[in-house]
């Protein structure tokens, strides 16, 4: 097959800044062209990458994006105007996956391939002028739910299709880790690191005398954090805590490492309507971390509560106390039952393997494709 990726004008490929929805799609797409079919990559320029290359059986298209800015607004028209560029490097295909929010509009004025609508976000009331596409794709049942109610009439073209792991899990004995806490994924008021924070200072110091946490992530604005004057806040509010605040890891060896070196990774996202899927505590999984999450939707397509993970209630009056106990439950447990957790969540993590996943997709593909 002939499958066009056409990625957003914010983050570029190779994802070089990160990005879940760019290391998915980046790291399938090899796999695409690793079983055969014609891959044409269309993204943003960015730094000293060609516009023009033949990369590892990948053939790439790069054309001028954007840093994200703060305004939604503002955000649309660039898209737009990323789009508009984008478009003309679209080549005939069998299938064009897109997850940008113009260019679905643009291929139906010039048809160039089976539409493969990737829903990265929550709809906004957007999915009503994707009704011509050929697949509309969610990474979890929450928002495969969310797309049918705005257009339950589309229900057939709708599909869930998760994300993959886009490191390779490694089995370090837990034993043999660290005792850390890590949160890995953007400093955003969202992602509840406040509440994480707090729920730490509320655990008995004599609880916590061997144990440290490692918060990792970007602040900037532009590649999706609240900012530096944010994160500095948080630093300052948290000085008295065994807090260490490391900047954003893009490097898989030096990912891996630090998933590998933990024991339990926390993710206490607050965004009802911004969680799509929850690349971040897959990936701890698969590495072998015990994940504790909040109880958002999206986090039931793979984590189950005291089996392969935690999770504590985010929707409570005094959320900050349910992530506390939920902390202090699982650090107090004996070493036998941690080690449990940690394997289930390695066998959970198997099943979203980037091969099982890039397959599962070229079965959808091929059904849309005459």
């Amino acid at each position: 097959m002939k499958i066009t990726i056409v990625q957003g004008a914010f983050l570029p490929i190779p994802p070089l800044q990160g990005g879940a929805i760019e290391k998915a799609w980046f790291s399938m797409a090899q796999e695409f062209s690793n079983s055969g079919h014609k891959v044409h990559y269309i993204s943003k320029h960015f730094a000293d990458l060609k516009k023009h290359e033949f990369a590892n059986g990948i053939y790439h298209s790069r054309v001028t994006g954007y840093q994200s800015p703060k305004n939604i607004l503002q955000l649309k028209i660039l898209d737009l105007f990323y789009s508009l560029r984008a478009f003309k490097k679209i080549p005939p295909s069998d299938v064009i996956v897109t997850h940008t929010f113009w260019m679905p509009l643009l291929l139906k004025i010039k048809n160039k391939g089976a539409l493969y609508v990737h829903v990265g976000r929550f709809p906004k009331g957007q999915m009503k002028f994707y009704k011509h596409a050929d697949r509309l794709q969610a990474p979890s049942r929450s928002i495969a739910k969310a797309i049918e109610n705005e257009i339950p009439e589309l229900k057939k073209k709708i599909c869930n299709l998760p994300y993959p792991i886009t490191l390779p899990s490694y089995n370090r004995e837990y034993k043999n880790r660290s005792k850390t806490i890590l949160y890995c994924g953007r400093i955003h008021q969202e992602k509840g690191i406040q509440i994480l924070i707090d729920a730490i200072r509320l655990l008995p110091k004599n609880l916590l005398e061997d144990w440290n946490i490692k918060i990792v992530g970007a602040s900037k604005v532009s590649l999706g954090g609240s900012g530096l004057v944010f994160k500095e806040e948080l630093a300052m509010n948290s000085a008295d805590l065994p807090i260490q605040w490391m900047d954003p890891i893009y490097d898989t060896k030096q990912l891996n490492k630090i998933y590998q070196d933990a024991r339990i990774f926390t993710y206490p996202s607050l965004a009802e309507r911004g969680e799509t899927f929850g690349l971040a505590p897959l990936e701890a999984m698969s590495n072998g971390c015990i994940p504790i999450v909040s109880g958002l939707e999206c986090f039931d397509d793979f984590i189950s509560d005291r089996k392969n993970g935690f999770r504590f209630n985010h929707r409570e009056k005094d959320a900050t106390q349910s992530l506390a106990t939920t902390l202090s439950l699982l650090i107090r447990s004996e070493l036998k039952e941690q080690i449990e957790y940690h394997l289930e969540a390695i066998e959970t993590s198997n099943r979203f393997q980037v091969k099982t996943m890039s397959k599962r997709f070229i079965q959808d593909f091929q059904t849309l494709v005459h």
